[in-house]
């Protein structure tokens, strides 16, 4: 039953130096799978998602300085 049910949190606190390659092959060695490349590549292409985008470094930290400045800049952010 659990290899059926996903869970995605809103906060990720995984490591921050990590690409997203690195966070999506973590995700599959913490649930003991191994991840077909041809089926990776079909749901980067599916969600429009370049090879470059996944050898970038994780951009929470950017974001979240983003609504911090704009916080401080007097504007209020909704998220859901």
């Amino acid at each position: 039953m659990r290899r059926t049910v996903g869970y995605l949190p809103g906060e990720m606190g995984l490591y921050a130096d990590l690409t997203g390659r690195e966070v999506l092959d973590l995700l599959a060695r913490l649930a003991g799978t191994r991840i077909d490349p041809a089926w990776r590549r079909t749901l980067q292409e599916r969600f429009e998602i370049p090879e470059s985008d996944l050898r970038r470094r994780l951009m929470q930290q950017g974001f979240y300085k983003l609504l911090d400045e704009s916080r401080r800049g007097g504007a209020t952010v909704f998220m859901s």
